[in-house]
């Protein structure tokens, strides 16, 4: 793959980067020639910090997570004016996103993936949404609504410590609203090239100590020019607290999503048709309770269930090239999945505090048509620690471990130890240490999949697994700094990292069975660095950040090392001239890369969005009226040429009645 000069004189310009930082930090803070009169406190400083609460199951500043985090908020997510959570996640440093078909994505952090992107851990809610059979996240079957969201976090790095061994590279969890923010009934509209169509419509209230919201949801696209591709989805979720006493809280929530997707070939083609229908529902219920101001628990049920009907559809044409029948395919598979958790959190004193509990989780998929054994029921139970200690004013220290038992490859224990060390309430300096594990999916260790005709009849094997495959392990080492500059707005986040990654899984073609089969081969040496600059002053919010990374790998089954972009950029903008006026801009620049599997490397490519809205009222009543540009720099494919995504644009309306 070619290399640009900015890919081979990125790693020179980190280096000074990390080497100014560094001065910066041991020369004395000055203020600027300051109007306001008076100096910042060390609360000033502190209250201009995000907090996290995943990377350790501990509210925590930024400034003293284990690892690097990035937080996407919900003032962020409006006025992205993003259709599509995956859109979010370009904006995060080292991710990257491709999208193969209407409604089909794939989310990764440091490449080495796939369309299925095994090796991040996704959460709503603390609910793993994690697939337990080919592994990775269909995005869009999520029963909840992009207004429901409060706030994303991403942890960027391995937190098997925290949230078990999917938590590979990363984690993306997702907390919703609160029901009792919601108040009326609002309704958003919107409408746009490429057939875009939404419609979302929330109501909510309350009644005594119950608070309640309601939300419906309608999205569907006509997909890429190039491609036979389009899907709908409606949504439909229902969450409610009630908060019986200041100690005593439960959280109720309830949701549905119809998912519809076809998937043909390029334009002008009429074979083959894929059809992908999913009908997935949750339910899930918290029950929280403060025994004191320092000691709290929190115990979570949930059960996820889906059934997914797939058919393919090869016509006579493509068959006779190859001299044997069409294939005629048809797939009817059902998942559930049953989850209960206890999380104790303690503060020992001003200095010691303690996350700890475990569960368990049963995992049940039936699915004749892509599995050895029909019915396969997977369990796995889990125990964990996180322990944060200030020995000193300055130190921060960060021990934890999640021991876990797995029904088909047996225990592991994944270690994090970090410190987080502050030379002022400006500067902090962080390094850490992890290891984590990924089990394999049920596919790659039990996948059967034979295509048959129309007759019923075999027609070729496509994939026959062996098994005995062990868990994919990785070891990483993160050095990073946090700035906050609380007096001009702006914040820094700067990390570097190497990771070490072996047992690699991957698929083979397998002589012995004439199919393809899945086997721990290869082994990968990830290093980089990422940047991530923030400002939010006088009506202006900026987000900036770069990634730089590098990939060694011997490439034995797959090529690893062009599976992630070597450079990196984004840039989010957002300003509100006046009150009745909102405008943002976000711009990605991903250099070459190529998934797995695809064979086709990606050239380089930007994408600029823009928004303006009006905000407005009519009585009581608020209302937003804005328009969106999508891919304004030109067309671009970011995970195949075919799926190339041309310049979109649509129109939005709010209505907000109290």
């Amino acid at each position: 793959m070619e290399i640009s000069t900015c890919d081979r004189y990125s790693r020179r310009a980190w280096h000074c980067i990390f080497s100014a930082l560094i001065a910066l930090t041991l020369t004395p803070a000055t203020r600027p020639a300051a109007a306001e009169g008076s100096s910042l406190s060390e609360d000033d400083f502190l209250a201009n910090i995000p907090v996290a609460i995943t990377a350790s199951r501990l509210a925590q500043p930024l400034n003293e997570t284990p690892t690097a985090v990035t937080i996407i908020d919900r003032e962020m997510i409006r006025a992205s004016g993003a259709t599509e959570l995956t859109d979010l996640l370009r904006l995060v440093p080292g991710m990257e996103v491709g999208s193969f078909a209407a409604g089909r994505a794939a989310v990764s952090y440091h490449g080495l993936s796939n369309s299925y992107a095994r090796r991040m851990q996704v959460l709503v809610d603390g609910r793993t949404v994690y697939e337990p059979s080919f592994g990775g996240v269909h995005w869009l079957t999520l029963p909840v609504a992009m207004d429901d969201i409060e706030k994303i976090e991403i942890i960027r790095g391995p937190s098997a410590a925290t949230h078990g061994a999917n938590a590979f590279l990363g984690v993306v969890s997702i907390t919703t609203v609160d029901a009792a923010t919601q108040r009326g009934t609002s309704v958003q509209l919107a409408k746009g090239s490429a057939d875009v169509d939404q419609a979302l419509v929330q109501h909510g209230g309350s009644h005594d100590k119950f608070s309640y919201r309601i939300s419906g949801e309608h999205r569907s696209t006509d997909g890429f020019r190039d491609l036979n591709d389009s899907y709908f989805a409606n949504i439909i979720s229902f969450r409610g607290e009630l908060h019986q006493s200041p100690q005593d809280s439960a959280t109720l929530q309830l949701g549905a999503n119809g998912f519809h997707a076809l998937q043909g070939g390029q334009s002008g083609d009429i074979e083959p048709v894929n059809t992908l229908t999913t009908f997935s529902n949750f339910e899930q219920v918290e029950l929280r309770h403060s025994f004191s101001s320092d000691r709290e628990s929190n115990l979570r049920l949930y059960h996820t269930s889906s059934n997914e009907q797939e058919s393919w559809e090869e016509g006579a044409a493509s068959a006779a090239a190859e001299n044997r029948n069409a294939v005629d395919f048809n797939r009817n598979a059902t998942k559930e999945r049953t989850d209960l958790e206890l999380e104790n959190t303690v503060s020992f004193n001003e200095r010691y505090r303690m996350a700890w509990g475990g569960g368990l989780r049963q995992d049940k998929v039936k699915d004749a048509a892509a599995q050895s054994d029909p019915v396969l029921d997977v369990k796995l139970y889990r125990l964990f620690t996180n322990l944060q200690a200030r020995p000193t004013d300055k130190l921060v220290a960060h021990i934890g471990a999640m021991f876990e038992h797995h029904s088909l490859v047996g225990s592991d224990v994944s270690p994090r130890v970090a410190f987080n060390y502050h030379v002022s309430a400006r500067h902090t300096f962080r390094a850490g240490y992890s290891r984590a594990f990924r089990n394999p999916v049920i596919a790659e260790e039990n996948a059967s999949l034979v295509l048959k005709d129309a007759n019923d009849d075999p027609v070729f094997t496509l994939f026959k697994a062996t098994g005995g495959l062990t868990p994919e392990s990785i070891h990483s080492t993160e050095i990073g700094y946090f700035g906050n500059y609380a007096e001009y707005g702006l914040s820094l986040d700067v990390k570097v990292y190497r990771d070490k990654i072996s047992n690699l899984i991957r698929s083979y073609f397998d002589l012995s069975s004439n199919a393809l089969n899945f086997r721990n081969a290869d082994e990968a040496k990830v290093t980089g660095a990422e940047i991530e600059a923030g400002y939010r002053r006088h009506g202006t919010r900026a987000n900036l950040t770069y990634s730089n990374e590098d990939i060694d790998s011997e490439n034995i089954t797959g090529r690893y090392t062009s599976s992630a972009p070597q450079n990196k950029w984004t840039l989010f903008l957002a300003h509100r001239f006046t009150d009745a006026l909102d405008t943002s801009l976000t711009y990605v620049y991903v250099g070459p890369m190529e998934w797995l599997g695809t064979r086709e490397p990606l050239r380089s490519y930007d994408r600029l969005d823009m928004r303006v809205a009006h905000p407005f009222k009519m009585g009581t009543t608020d209302c937003e009226i804005a328009i969106v540009g999508q891919g304004l720099s030109g067309p671009y494919a970011d995970f195949v040429g075919a799926a190339t995504f041309d310049r979109r644009a649509y129109l939005s309306l709010r209505v907000q009645a109290f």
